[in-house]
C-alpha cells in the first residue's frame, strides 16, 4: 500500500539472474483512485514482450481490473495475499470513518509491525524497512488508500480474466487471512493457489519460497 516498490527488494534478490522485472511505483503525494492507478500500471506494461503480472495486497484489485481488460502480452497473473473485495472481518469494517491521515503520522511500534504484517521470524531488518517506508509516505495518501481497501469490489471483473492465475497466501496472514483467496476463487474456479508458512507480507518474509512458486507458475505458461 505504500506504493514505493522498495519492499520488493528481498523478492527481487531471490530471483535468478536473467529474469527481467519492472517494479511499478505509485505517485507518493497524489491521491489517486483505482482507475487512475490502473492507468498508471497499464502505461508501464511491455509493448511487445509477453509478461506475468505480480500484485501483492493493495495492488491486487488494480491488477485484477487490468487483467480483465486483457492487455496484449499478458500471459499470467499472480496475486499475493490480496483480495477482490474488502477482506476485513465485519466488525472491523465499522472503523472506516476513523481512517484518517493522523493515524499514519504515528510511528508504529516494531512489535506490532511484526505481529500484524511481517511475522516474528521475518528476515532481519524487514520490519525496520517497512516502518521507514511508511514514515516517508504521505499520510493523506496512505489514509486514502486504506479507505479504498474498505470500499473496493472488483469481483465482477474476475470472470473476464482469460489467463492462468496463481494465488499465494500466507498461512499466518492476520490482515487478509484466506478470505481473499476465497473471494477470488469464487470468481475464477480454475485458480491455482499455494499457501505458504508466511504472514501478510509474503514476498518480504518468504522471498525465496515466493520466487520459487512464481517461477514455477511462469514456466508452465
Amino acid at each position: 500500500m505504500d506504493g514505493t516498490g522498495e519492499l520488493f527488494a528481498p523478492f527481487l534478490r531471490a530471483l535468478p539472474a536473467g529474469v527481467g522485472t519492472t517494479v511499478v511505483s505509485y505517485p507518493p503525494r497524489r491521491v489517486l483512485g483505482c482507475p487512475e492507478l490502473c492507468d498508471r500500471l497499464r502505461d508501464t506494461l511491455p509493448a511487445e514482450e509477453p509478461f506475468v503480472l505480480v500484485a501483492e495486497s493493495f495492488s491486487g484489485p488494480i491488477a485484477i481490473e487490468l487483467a480483465a481488460s486483457r492487455p496484449s502480452g499478458l500471459r499470467g497473473l499472480v496475486l499475493v495475499a490480496s483480495f477482490a473485495q474488502n477482506p476485513l472481518p465485519a466488525p472491523l469494517r465499522l472503523l472506516r470513518p476513523f481512517v484518517r491521515a493522523v493515524l499514519f503520522r504515528v510511528r508504529p511500534p516494531s512489535p506490532l509491525v511484526r505481529w500484524a504484517l511481517c511475522g516474528h521470524d521475518a528476515p532481519r531488518g524487514v520490519d525496520e524497512q517497512l516502518t521507514a517506508v511508511l514514515r516517508r509516505s504521505d499520510p493523506t495518501v496512505m489514509a486514502h488508500r486504506a479507505r479504498q481497501v474498505f470500499d473496493v469490489d472488483v469481483r465482477r471483473s474476475l470472470p473476464a480474466i482469460a489467463v492462468p492465475v496463481l494465488y499465494l497466501a500466507g498461512a499466518r496472514d492476520r490482515v487478509v487471512g484466506l478470505r481473499g483467496l476465497e473471494q477470488i476463487a469464487a470468481g475464477i474456479p480454475a485458480l491455482e493457489s499455494v499457501v505458504l508458512d508466511a504472514p501478510h507480507l509474503v514476498l518480504q518474509a518468504r522471498p525465496d519460497e515466493g520466487a520459487r512458486e512464481i517461477l514455477r507458475f511462469a514456466a508452465g505458461l
